[in-house]
């Protein structure tokens, strides 16, 4: 099982990182909304793959069933992808304007 409480605190953090940190934010800003949102789903997908494969190295149970491993994986993502859309929407630049 993937531990779910790191994956969502740092999709959080991806969605504060690319609008507010200096010099990834303008970066950030640069980009069309379809290589944005392309690119925010990658990070997310990847912060997921990154808990399960971290999990089973630290010696925590890895799915040995394949379908239950993407389960896990798919509402782990779609979890995270959630909340980070909502932090997004919740401290974007265009709020404080």
């Amino acid at each position: 099982m993937i531990e779910r409480t790191p994956v969502l605190v740092f999709a959080a953090l991806l969605s504060l990182v690319l609008e507010w940190f200096p010099g990834v934010s303008a970066w950030w800003q640069r980009l069309t909304p379809a290589r944005k949102t392309t690119l925010n789903a990658f990070g997310v997908a990847l912060i997921s793959i990154l808990a399960m494969l971290l999990g089973c190295w630290r010696g925590q149970t890895c799915p040995a069933d394949v379908w239950g491993a993407i389960g896990e994986f798919l509402l782990t993502a779609l979890l995270a992808l959630g909340v980070n859309q909502a932090t997004y929407q919740a401290v974007k630049r265009q709020n404080f304007a």
